[in-house]
């Protein structure tokens, strides 16, 4: 089956698996994908929402430049003519503007930084924190935060008011705490090869 992102019948939601060489013109699609995400009729897609796994840093490099210049160049109406399946009024006019300031959050990842990035997203969920041999006196600025932030709103679903009390005792301020927290997971980590198996 004949697979063209240029024209505006070739359906662009659900399972997809292509074969292509090289230079076939994987990125080339991957640039138009997220352009008629953009701009679809129904339930357009923000640029927030598109998420591109590639297999090395080069090319996701690459997808970002060539994603932001073809913002570029159709707002500019430079290339807009030569897309089928665009078609430009008020609003997806804004859509790409939004998407053309948004670039610098496009979620465009190697399979390595997505899967890091999904673990310290979600560190205390997969119980997987960061290695033993980790410099203490660097602790991750956005790991602390996340930890006080927890502790403020969820630490009365998980402790008594006695043991609420015990702790006002001992830290007068939830960075301490947040701290001794921290401080004992690492301590706790799994070692590199704990984490392996």
């Amino acid at each position: 089956m004949r697979f063209s992102i240029l024209e505006k019948e070739t359906p662009l939601l659900g399972h997809k698996v292509l074969q292509a060489s090289a230079g076939t013109g994987k990125t080339f699609a991957i640039e138009h994908l997220v352009l008629r995400l953009l701009t679809l009729e129904d339930n357009p897609f923000s640029l927030k929402e598109i998420l591109i796994v590639t297999f090395t840093k080069a090319a996701a490099s690459e997808l970002k430049i060539r994603i932001k210049n073809s913002l570029e160049q159709v707002l500019l109406r430079q290339y807009a003519h030569l897309f089928p399946y665009l078609q430009l009024n008020d609003v997806t006019r804004q859509r790409l503007k939004d998407a053309a300031i948004e670039i610098s959050d496009c979620q465009i990842f190697t399979i390595h930084s997505f899967c890091l990035s999904t673990l310290r997203e979600f560190a205390f969920e997969s119980h997987l924190m960061l290695p033993q041999e980790m410099d203490h006196s660097s602790v991750n600025v956005t790991l602390l935060w996340e930890c006080k932030n927890f502790l403020r709103e969820e630490i009365s679903k998980i402790c008594t008011v006695e043991e609420l009390q015990l702790l006002l005792q001992e830290f007068s301020h939830v960075d301490g705490l947040a701290t001794k927290l921290l401080d004992s997971l690492y301590k706790k980590a799994p070692t590199s090869n704990e984490v392996v198996q």
